[in-house]
C-alpha cells in the first residue's frame, strides 16, 4: 500500500531542496553580473572624467574634475571592500595609479600632485574614514618605491589585505 502522505513529503522536499539550489546558483550569476556591472560603471566614469579634462585656467571647472576623480576612487575602494568589486581587478587599478600618484596629471602644467589633490578630497569630504586614509596613505608610500615590480607586489599585499 502506498503512503500518499509520505511520497507528497518527499516529493515536497525534493522540490525545495531543487528550488534552494537552483536559487542559488540564479544568485551566483546575479552576484557575477553585479561584478561585471560595477566593472563597466567605474571604467565609464573613469572614460569620461579623461575625456572631461577641463584646461587649467577653469579653476572651478578643476576643482570639480578632481573632486570627481577622487570620489570614483572612493566608490571602487568601498566596491571593493564590499565584494562588489573583484579585487584582482582594483590591484591593477591601484598599481597603475601608484605610477603616477606623486605627479601631476599628465599635460597639465599645475603645482599639484595627484596625492597632494587626493589628500586634499580625503581630509574634506572624508575626514573620518580611517580605513580608506590608511589604504591610500599606504597607497603613497608604495608609490615611492622606484620599481615597477615592487610596486606590484606592494599592491597586491596591500589590497589582498581588504
Amino acid at each position: 500500500m502506498i503512503n500518499y502522505q509520505m511520497l507528497v513529503q518527499t516529493v515536497g522536499i525534493f522540490l525545495t531542496a531543487a528550488a534552494i539550489f537552483l536559487s542559488f546558483l540564479e544568485l551566483k550569476k546575479i552576484s557575477q553580473s553585479n561584478v561585471v556591472s560595477v566593472i563597466a560603471h567605474c571604467a565609464a566614469r573613469y572614460d569620461s572624467l579623461m575625456r572631461e579634462l577641463p584646461a587649467f585656467n577653469e579653476r572651478d571647472q578643476m576643482d570639480l574634475w578632481w573632486y570627481r576623480l577622487w570620489d570614483l576612487w572612493t566608490e571602487e575602494f568601498y566596491f571593493v571592500n564590499k565584494h562588489a568589486l573583484d579585487k584582482e581587478i582594483f590591484r591593477l587599478w591601484v598599481t597603475e595609479l601608484t605610477s603616477f600618484y606623486h605627479y601631476p596629471p599628465r599635460h597639465m602644467d599645475i603645482p599639484t600632485t595627484q596625492r597632494e589633490a587626493h589628500n586634499l578630497y580625503l581630509n574634506e569630504a572624508l575626514p573620518d574614514e580611517k580605513k580608506i586614509h590608511d589604504f591610500f596613505d599606504e597607497v603613497a608610500n608604495i608609490a615611492r618605491l622606484k620599481s615597477p615590480a615592487e610596486r606590484a607586489r606592494a599592491v597586491k599585499v596591500l589590497v589582498s589585505k581588504l
